[in-house]
């Protein structure tokens, strides 16, 4: 587990601005300096590499750094991430995974889970650690774009898209192929299951998203199974809190503008499941 100057030296590696530079350092620093805290730490990354997707276990010793350090869960969490990187990065290495891809995986996430906190509350931290739980537990790769999640069928995975990075139609070709190749399947033509829910795959964004889209592009990729009206997923594009009203949503962009006038019209937005399968070559269904 990191310590100060390990916090620091990632930070500043992974391009954090000064300001966040300068909240994490001060968090570790407390955190360190408070063997409880540090104590709840290393039982939270003990109980966290084995909790099979249930975090619920791991919250009371966040709750506990949170209370006596006096920072907001939020903030914690990503103390917490940040403090584990090294752990996760041997979680993954000493199984084989090259570096490149763990360093990738790792960092991308917490540059992109800092973002989004930032947005949404205009502080520093991250509000997805649950999500996480797959990271510690060795079951997601960023593989170019897109990141994958692998599951019990050793011939299916989830997809999943992390936030503020380019994208376009063809870097999920490259990502499929490389996820295609990496997970073994090169010269096989199995046809592998790949699977997503997301807002993306909601039937409303036909309508909203351009022909030309690339989001709509990728999302046509799959066959749809379900769907659900929701507000859950309006963050992902208006970067709000929950109790936010459609008059105090941002319209910024053409995309917030057009989900803006959709939603006044009555309609709904969500997110919805999908699939489709690959064989290293074509995409069906």
């Amino acid at each position: 587990m990191l310590n100060v100057t390990g916090v620091n030296n990632i930070c500043k590696e992974y391009g954090f601005s000064d300001s966040a530079v300068s909240f994490f350092s001060n968090a570790a620093d407390i955190v360190c300096s408070d063997p409880e805290c540090t104590d709840n730490f290393k039982l939270a990354l003990n109980t966290i590499t084995h909790c099979n997707d249930n975090f619920d276990i791991v919250e009371p010793y966040l709750n506990k750094v949170s209370e006596i350090a006096g920072i907001n869960r939020r903030g914690i969490d990503m103390l917490f991430r940040l403090m584990t990187t090294d752990d996760v990065i041997s979680i993954y290495t000493n199984s084989g995974i090259p570096l490149s891809i763990v360093q990738d995986t790792v960092s991308s996430n917490i540059i992109g889970e800092l973002e989004e906190n930032r947005r949404v509350y205009g502080d520093w931290g991250t509000f997805v650690l649950w999500f996480h739980t797959r990271t510690y537990e060795k079951k997601l790769f960023k593989l170019g774009r897109l990141q994958f999640e692998t599951t019990d069928n050793p011939e299916k995975f989830f997809c999943h898209i992390i936030s503020f990075l380019p994208f376009s139609i063809e870097m999920v070709m490259d990502s499929l192929n490389y996820a295609y190749a990496f997970f073994g399947f090169s010269g096989t033509g199995k046809k592998i299951r790949f699977e997503m829910e997301s807002w993306i795959l909601h039937p409303a964004f036909k309508d909203i998203f351009s022909k030309e889209s690339n989001l709509r592009k990728f999302g046509e990729l799959f066959k749809l199974t379900e769907y659900h009206d929701t507000d859950t997923e309006l963050w992902y594009i208006f970067w709000n809190k929950e109790d936010t009203t459609i008059n105090e949503f941002p319209s910024e962009t053409s995309l917030q503008k057009k989900c803006i006038e959709y939603l006044k019209s009555g309609k709904k937005l969500g997110e919805g499941t999908g699939y489709f399968y690959y064989d290293g070559n074509r995409i069906s269904w």
